[in-house]
């Protein structure tokens, strides 16, 4: 496949997560196609409430002979988020979509700045044709392991999981088995699923639990038999 990257360009898209989709803009200051290296500059709107804008600085590793699609054992399970990256894994050279693995390492316009808000590790599918970017966020924490606030749950709706996890057919087998249960253990659900990464099942809960579909306290997960609206 033939990069077309180069400095300088501008690609704009969404950057989904597990509470909801944000408009993004990636700017590339630097690459090196030999080294399979890129850094450059986001502009992502509306990530929290506190900021209607956010700009930082990130380093990115260009997926290709440097650089392998499963360079951990987590990987299979956010690559696997892209659509298109499900049929085309290592069979197509000429895929129209390029990916990388980037990692934000400080907010501009102060550099000193290292705490960002959401700061996270981050894959993305760029679409060469139309500069088109969709990116993947996800936290290194396991915020699974916050409890939950005291807001009231609410019924289960697809329509309010982000388009990227809908047709992942094991979430809802996640929440229909905490709901039959006065509650589950962390331990009891990665062993039920088995036969499913366990950090996906993770990345389940806490889209779950952000969504008010379930609640945790003290490592148990259960929803409430009874909910006000």
């Amino acid at each position: 496949m033939q990069l077309a990257l180069e400095m300088g360009a501008l690609y704009s898209g969404e950057q989904l997560t597990n509470t909801g989709s944000f408009k993004i803009e990636m700017k590339i200051d630097s690459i090196d196609l030999d080294q399979e290296i890129m850094y450059g500059t986001f502009q992502i709107y509306n990530i929290t409430d506190k900021y209607e804008l956010l700009s930082s600085f990130f380093e990115s590793i260009i997926i290709g002979s440097k650089h392998s699609f499963n360079e951990t054992e987590s990987d299979t399970v956010h690559w696997g988020m892209f659509p298109e990256w499900r049929s085309n894994f290592e069979t197509n050279n000429n895929s129209e979509f390029i990916y990388m693995k980037i990692k934000e390492l400080f907010l501009l316009p102060d550099p000193k700045i290292k705490s960002i808000p959401g700061a996270s590790i981050e894959v993305e599918s760029v679409k060469v044709s139309s500069s088109l970017v969709e990116d993947c966020k996800y936290s290194e924490a396991n915020l699974i392991y916050e409890d939950s606030s005291s807001t009231e749950l609410r019924e289960f709706n697809i329509e309010l999981i982000p388009e990227l996890f809908r047709n992942e057919e094991h979430l809802m087998n996640v929440y229909n088995f905490i709901k039959s249960r006065e509650s589950v253990q962390f331990e009891e659900l990665i062993e039920t699923f088995g036969d499913v990464d366990s950090e996906k099942v993770v990345i389940y809960l806490d889209l779950l639990k952000n969504k008010k579909f379930i609640k945790r306290k003290n490592n148990l997960f259960y929803v409430e038999k009874e909910m006000r609206f």
